[in-house]
């Protein structure tokens, strides 16, 4: 690469550029922003001294929120805008990497280094983040750049050069924009200017040093004495923050670790590239050590280490992005052991475009697995926020009530949410006041009807948990469901009336089911009734004739007439069962969510008890109900079609797809092991059952009766080894009688043959009205049969 000429390596590093471009910029509003991200879109709305005056009480200072400010007086708030500041901060950043690396390593270091920090899935994944923290790791990349560029004229035993002064100027802005910008800046500042120490230290003997030396202490001083306004507020939110209880441990070294190489999300994706870059990380250090001028490598080692250092002594998952502020060492480190591995002389001109050529592979095959799941699967996901508030803009009424019960989620959801429905934020105060939050509570529920609760970081604005022990111990809790690191739980309010119907159910030896009642929505003909999205309000009265000391959970489901799960409820009760005293009658309260999409039809209520620690069920003894089974029926009623038709986001899809197939459109396709629903990557073997459920929507209202086939074969043109014929929506409900855009569940189980041999299988279906059939042309679902242990 030696021979390349100017224009050949701009034009390397322009394409270089482009790469990051095309990694950083095109998803920029594939995920929602979560709640830090609000955080920061309600500040910079802000005006420039109220964002001084509240991050004087937040752990950031306010440079980043004066800059996004602005930006967004320039390109509006969209998630686009709000996160392109970050994406253009790290393209700055790559291009500052690539400049210097060439001047401490060369040019070959300098182009291995640039594509690193271009591929970089820990780059890549906060340049797509409305945060600080791209540009907390610029203002560190272009103050090292400052300060081996102004060194270039400084010699000692000379006078200052004229551009050197426009460079140290360069220093000291960067540098106090850095404190400005984050608390963490001064240990990326610490190791340039200790570098700096280093160098004149070095050079201790010759002429003029000591000039040299003072230059340099002012240089430190002018971004400390421009700090010193804020110095104050700095010292007082340092030292009140909690501090994280930090034990070093290997686990805490290499998820830092796999932090730096593969970004937050390819650190919990096991895979041999962080021990081939831990490799090529021990090779680059030896030989920066061995073959670099002593400054340049101190300079390179201290940017690398001391933040990693800092990481480490810190550790607590929020503040690994900290370890950012090193990413240009460690793209250099990288750029040494790929790049550095063969002098540049002629007579090697062949390893001296090798070496890099397999080094930028090698860089691509590492980042490859991490940014694939980074883009397109949502288990890394940010906190969806987006698709929460669109679903409670859908589900939620005025009547109903949303609690946020964590700090900074108010920004982020009212961000998104565009509702009617009371949102509010509990607890009010930190830390909490338990009766005030209680009473606030009280008064909430007393006037809803459901309460949607928001639950995150709630070890930090709820440790004692207040909000949700009063709505378990005071509503119906009917559902949770986890959004990322969000957990979004459903309750009804208003207990059943009326008597309480005796049961006089026994399960196993010692616990009874003494009296129930239970209160539906709605009624038809005199039967008791629920739309599709209505919580069903069961309240269960237990006794024991003995000190239990096995903890049970408690099952509460409704079932179609196929036996299919239409609304389940599994939760201990109230009071741990360890806790019951013999003879007494101990109330538990249960919700029962009817899924959207559930078709009309008879549905029945059943009730059971198993063992928290082995799944076993407990068995009815004795009922009036149910002999010789493990669960007991309380009620029968019908599920009518709602008065209104349920929009697309109130359905929740996984996996989400439109596919048209005659009059209907399938929205969405599961397959699990029956009974997995909340674990769909259970292993399947041989004899299991499986089970399907596909969301149907009618297009147009159809004129006759679907019906849809089921195979399962190993594709190609082998025969199909299970095969079911069922009506489209799963039970007896005609599709004749769908309304046009009506949303179906539809559910179907399907044996595997237990002597199928175990390999992949696919899905395939075929709609028939008796005139017509349609094949759809890809498979429903693919998974592998295992064999069994």
């Amino acid at each position: 690469m030696h021979r390349v000429n100017r224009a050949g390596h701009l034009t390397l590093a322009s394409a270089v550029l482009l790469l990051a471009m095309a990694l950083r910029f095109p998803g920029l509003a594939a995920q929602s922003l979560w709640a830090d991200e609000g955080n920061s879109v309600a500040l910079a709305h802000a005006s420039l001294g109220e964002i001084a005056a509240r991050t004087a009480y937040d752990i950031h200072p306010p440079l980043y929120y004066w800059a996004l400010h602005g930006w967004m007086r320039l390109t509006g708030d969209s998630e686009v805008a709000l996160r392109s500041l970050s994406a253009y901060a790290d393209m700055l950043l790559i291009a500052v990497t690539y400049r210097l690396a060439g001047r401490l390593l060369g040019r070959r270091v300098a182009f291995v280094a640039m594509v690193a920090a271009a591929v970089s899935p820990f780059q890549v994944y906060y340049a797509q983040e409305a945060r600080m923290y791209a540009l907390l790791a610029l203002l560190g990349g272009s103050t090292a750049w400052a300060a081996v560029e102004a060194g270039r004229y400084i010699q000692p035993g000379s006078h200052i050069r004229s551009p050197c002064w426009g460079w140290l100027t360069l220093y000291v802005i960067s540098a106090t924009m850095g404190l400005y910008t984050h608390y963490a800046f001064p240990i990326a500042w610490g190791a340039v200017a200790l570098a700096g120490w280093a160098y004149l230290w070095s050079r201790r003997h010759a002429e003029n040093v000591r000039q040299w030396s003072v230059g340099w202490l002012l240089c430190q001083l002018g971004p400390l004495i421009l700090y010193l306004p804020w110095l104050p507020t700095a010292i007082r939110q340092l030292t009140v923050w909690p501090a994280p209880a930090t034990v070093l441990s290997g686990d805490v070294l290499v998820t830092v670790w796999n932090t730096l190489v593969a970004g937050p999300v390819g650190a919990r994706i096991p895979t041999p590239w962080s021990v081939v870059l831990a490799l090529l990380a021990g090779v680059g250090l030896v030989r920066l050590i061995r073959h670099a001028a002593p400054p340049k490598a101190v300079l390179v080692l201290l940017y690398l280490i001391l933040p990693f250092g800092l990481t480490v002594a810190l550790f607590k998952p929020a503040y690994l992005k900290f370890l950012l502020t090193a990413a240009p060492a460690w793209c250099m480190v990288l750029g040494v052991a790929l790049a550095g591995a063969c002098e540049p002389a002629a007579r090697r001109a062949l390893c001296s475009w090798v070496m890099p050529g397999v080094g930028v592979i090698l860089l691509a095959l590492a980042a490859y697995v991490p940014l694939n799941a980074y883009y397109t699967d949502p288990r890394w996901a940010r906190d969806d926020y987006r698709s929460l508030a669109r679903y409670l803009e859908a589900v939620a009424t005025p009547q109903d009530g949303i609690l946020l019960n964590a700090p900074g989620q108010g920004e982020v959801f009212g961000y998104y949410y565009r509702g009617n429905t009371p949102v509010y934020p509990l607890p009010r105060t930190r830390p909490p006041d338990a009766a005030a939050t209680t009473a606030e509570l009280a008064s909430i529920a007393a006037r809803s009807r459901y309460l949607y609760a928001i639950y995150w970081a709630t070890d930090e604005s709820d440790p004692e948990g207040i909000v949700e022990g009063w709505l378990r111990a005071h509503c119906f809790e009917a559902t949770q469901r986890w959004v990322g690191n969000l957990r979004v739980a459903a309750y009804a309010t208003t207990p059943p009336a009326g008597e309480w119907l005796p049961a006089g159910i026994r399960f196993g030896e010692h616990i009874t089911l003494t009296s129930y009642r239970i209160a539906f929505p709605t009624a038809v003909a005199s039967q008791p009734a629920a739309h599709p999205g209505d919580i069903l309000r069961v309240q269960l009265r237990w006794r024991t004739d003995a000190p239990l000391s096995r903890p049970y959970t408690v099952f509460v489901q409704a079932l179609d007439s196929a036996n299919h799960l239409v609304g389940q409820r599994d939760a201990p009760p109230l009071s741990s069962v360890t806790s019951w005293p013999a003879g007494q009658e101990i109330v538990d309260p249960h919700g029962l969510w009817i899924r959207p999409g559930t078709p009309p039809g008879a549905h029945r209520l059943i009730v059971g008890l198993y063992d928290a620690l082995s799944g076993v069920r407990l068995a009815v003894t004795s009922s009036a109900h149910d002999a010789m089974a493990d669960y007991a029926t309380l009620t029968s009623f019908e599920v009518v079609r709602p008065e209104t038709l349920w929009p697309e986001a109130a359905l929740w899809l996984r996996h989400p797809v439109h596919i048209r197939v005659g009059p209907f459109q399938l929205l969405d396709r599961e397959c699990f092991k029956l009974g997995h629903d909340s674990d769909p990557e259970t292993a399947l073997y041989p004899g299991d059952p499986l089970h399907i459920v596909l969301y149907w929507r009618a297009e147009t209202p159809p004129r006759s009766d679907w019906r849809v086939r089921l195979e399962m074969t190993a594709g190609g043109s082998d025969p199909a080894i299970a095969t079911g014929t069922y009506p489209l929506a799963g039970v007896e409900y005609p599709t004749s009688r769908w309304e046009a855009h009506e949303v179906v569940r539809a559910q179907y189980d399907l044996f595997i043959p237990p002597e199928a041999a175990p390999k992949p299988y696919q899905l395939r279906a075929q709609l028939d009205d008796g005139t017509k059939t349609i094949t759809l042309p890809d498979p429903l679902c693919s998974f592998p049969l295992q064999a069994r242990p």
